[in-house]
């Protein structure tokens, strides 16, 4: 027993000694710091310049976040505004930086049109024509030149979801028409919903997309 216990605490010790508190350490493996989140693509702020060349006022309208249920809700919200028939009323989304840029705007309602909206410039205008059957937006956008922004039109009336640009439920759509307008080409497509009708015309370098035909007829001489 006595040479037992001899080799257990006197020899066995000195061929395997105890790992120190430094050799412990130095088997761990290093501690790495915790990764940082990239940080959010920011923008530059710039000031909004309208479209219009009358209307009859703006007003500001703030989006927490700029998708198609934020602005679906703004415009619907805009559209129970209480306002006399024939009333034109631009409305200038922002958000915590500022004024919204005209491609981060249609991109959200309309990402089909995303691969185009680089021809965009980046002010644009939206207005609300009320009459008696509602409120109807008005889109309007400058482009740097129309033939990048040639394929734009196309792409706007293939989308399967054009009914989020109306302030309510346009209806039951038919098919796209040629149309004119004061003697600008225009394509529309009727809905079942009275005085509801999507017209996208050219005038000039700038794109109008109404979701009434009678807010476009109305002031079409009204957009620059």
């Amino acid at each position: 027993i006595g040479a037992a216990l001899l080799g257990y605490f006197v020899i066995f010790p000195a061929f395997f000694p105890p790992k120190t508190t430094e050799q412990t350490m130095m088997n761990k493996p290093p501690i790495t710091a915790p990764s940082q989140p990239e940080a959010a693509p920011t923008r530059a702020a710039f000031t909004h310049q309208s479209l219009l060349t009358t209307s009859d006022g703006a007003v500001d309208t703030n989006l927490n976040d700029i998708n198609a249920v934020s602005i679906a809700q703004m415009l619907a919200q805009e559209g129970q505004r209480i306002a006399s028939p024939g009333t034109f009323m631009e409305i200038i989304p922002k958000d915590s930086i500022g004024s919204i840029p005209a491609a981060l705007f249609l991109n959200a309602l309309l990402p089909e049109t995303a691969a185009y909206t680089n021809a965009l410039e980046n002010d644009f205008s939206l207005a609300l024509y009320y009459d008696e059957n509602g409120a109807w937006p008005v889109y309007i956008f400058k482009v740097k030149s129309t033939e990048m922004a040639a394929n734009l039109p196309s792409a706007i009336e293939t989308s399967s979801n054009l009914g989020i640009l109306f302030a309510s439920a346009p209806g039951t759509p038919t098919a796209f028409k040629s149309g004119q307008i004061e003697n600008v080409a225009t394509r529309y497509l009727s809905y079942s919903q009275k005085g509801a009708s999507l017209n996208v015309a050219w005038k000039g370098n700038t794109l109008i997309i109404s979701t009434s035909f009678n807010g476009l007829k109305n002031n079409i001489s009204k957009i620059q």
